[in-house]
């Protein structure tokens, strides 16, 4: 005999805030309409901040809280919502750029919501905080990498307030960043930029990694 599961809560975004829904018992249909197809949100503004997402084909989803130097590398508006790709190629690509810059891959929203609100303890690989600094030759990569949020430096808010990605690479530097070879890139989860271009340029700087700190 099949027992019927639970009655469970979920966070729900409205208005600006996540909050609790009521009770009720999950099922496919919900599942559903939780997740439709089509149309989904790629970029969300809130009360403070915002959030980009991401849909890869290989299933779950990319989720994080980008700074400025973030948005300009996704190529995002900061200033007007949207959402996702429907060509599964453009959105895997996009999907890799998030990756670059330490986007976190969950299941689904819900698993990262219960996770990001305290609903659930956090496993090892989700406390893990990665930071990524993309110099404009694409020979390597400067990475930060704290194991627990309570890791990061009580300056850490500095990385929010850069302009460029050469000042954030600045200031990665400062917290002691490692240069990653292209060679060791998938021990990040990371690929490297198929072209220099998607680094170099405008607000993003400096043509190789000796010239962000001149």
């Amino acid at each position: 005999m099949n027992r019927a599961q639970p009655p469970s809560r979920i966070l729900q975004y409205n208005g600006g805030n996540w909050r609790l829904s009521e009770p009720y018992r999950w099922d496919d249909s919900r599942l559903a309409a939780l997740n439709p197809p089509k149309h989904k949100k790629r970029l969300t503004f809130m009360r403070t901040g915002c959030l980009v997402f991401g849909y890869p084909s290989s299933g779950g989803i990319l989720i994080m809280y980008p700074t400025l130097v973030d948005l300009q590398y996704l190529s995002l508006s900061r200033f007007e919502p949207c959402h996702s790709s429907p060509d599964v190629k453009d959105e895997d690509e996009f999907c890799s750029r998030m990756r670059r810059i330490g986007a976190g891959w969950w299941s689904s929203e819900k698993m990262w919501a219960e996770a990001e609100f305290g609903l659930r303890e956090k496993t090892p690989k989700e406390k893990e905080k990665l930071v990524f600094g993309w110099p404009g030759d694409g020979s390597g990569v400067w990475v930060l990498r704290y194991l627990a949020p309570d890791n990061v430096p009580r300056n850490f808010g500095m990385l929010d307030f850069a302009m460029s990605m050469s000042e954030k690479v600045h200031i990665m530097r400062s917290f002691g960043a490692e240069y990653v070879e292209e060679a060791r890139m998938a021990e990040f989860g990371i690929s490297p930029p198929a072209s220099n271009a998607s680094t170099r340029g405008g607000a993003n700087g400096p043509q190789s990694k000796d010239e962000v700190y001149t």
